[in-house]
């Protein structure tokens, strides 16, 4: 029966990913811009607003940059301003806050984008609201990138012109009910594991409650997942 429980909340989670809603693609609104190596490049994410719980993309964008080469000869190593750069071989490590100490995800690969020459992308779901932190890494237009990239107010810096979006809370634009969100429904359910865990064994009525409530929640999250953030 304790098993049970545990079960229940490992399924949810990997249920909860599996149906999560895509937004439809649209250009993103908030980028931050900065000067490297010759080049400019243009970071944030595929979609803006970000709301936790969808699925989203590193942008990275990179061209030639004002005033370097801008009547480069073929062949050589300078690329005119604005000049998309294809020849990157580029990753991406992924923080949950402000610089690059927190819980992460990658190196990813950033895939150069379909028709969109200069920018790559590498795909994933962001679980929580919040500043997240981007260090992309690798070489392009035959220079080593080496540059580290932040949300929202914690990323301004002077050598950088903008910043992008902070991920946002789905529940700030639900209406007319604000439901739960997948990260809320897992918070629950590893609340419910740990009243489990310490539990008797011999109080069948308390487990049995537990395990409908971790059923209620799994409800619920799915009937978010299936919503989705108004607008999307």
């Amino acid at each position: 029966m304790r098993r049970s429980i545990r079960a229940l909340a490992r399924i949810a989670i990997v249920g909860l990913a599996v149906s999560l809603p895509v937004a439809p693609t649209r250009p993103a609104s908030a980028h931050q811009h900065r000067h490297v190596n010759g080049f400019d490049t243009t970071v944030g994410w595929s979609e803006e607003p970000a709301y936790s719980g969808f699925k989203n993309a590193v942008v990275f964008i990179i061209e030639g940059s004002a005033g370097e080469g801008d009547h480069a000869d073929e062949g050589s190593d300078e690329h005119a301003e604005g000049t998309p750069i294809e020849d990157a071989e580029l990753e991406v490590e992924v923080f949950f806050g402000a610089g690059m100490a927190g819980e992460s995800i990658g190196p990813m690969e950033l895939a150069a984008a379909f028709g969109s020459p200069g920018e790559y992308r590498a795909f994933l779901v962001p679980t929580r609201p919040g500043t997240y932190t981007f260090h992309v890494f690798g070489t392009a237009g035959g220079q080593e990138i080496d540059e580290v990239y932040t949300s929202g107010e914690a990323g301004a810096n002077e050598e950088s012109e903008g910043t992008f979006n902070d991920m946002q809370n789905p529940t700030d634009v639900q209406f007319p009910e604000r439901d739960l969100t997948g990260g809320e429904v897992t918070e629950r359910l590893d609340r419910l594991d740990a009243r489990l865990a310490a539990s008797t064994g011999t109080d069948t009525m308390t487990v049995l409650a537990l395990i409908l409530a971790g059923i209620g929640l799994l409800v619920a999250g799915i009937a978010v997942a299936r919503k989705g953030p108004a607008g999307s």
